[in-house]
């Protein structure tokens, strides 16, 4: 039996996957529906309860305009 390694550059020694930044995820609804009869994950996903990141920013900045009580 000969092993045979793969290609050099497509692993980095010493890195685990969890400790890995994949950078932002980018939302998007039309996508969210179309997958969402067949994901068995997030009841929030599935049912529309979630906010995009230019809808969460938008929230946000309205809810820091309100004057404390």
């Amino acid at each position: 039996m000969v092993l045979t390694l793969p290609k050099s550059g497509l692993f980095v020694k010493d890195r685990d996957i969890v400790e890995a930044d994949f950078g932002p995820m980018r939302i998007d609804r039309e996508q969210v529906k179309k997958f969402s009869l067949r994901h068995r994950g997030s009841v929030r996903l599935s049912s529309g309860k979630y906010y995009t990141e230019e809808e969460f920013e938008d929230r946000k900045k309205k809810i820091f305009k309100e004057p404390l009580p």
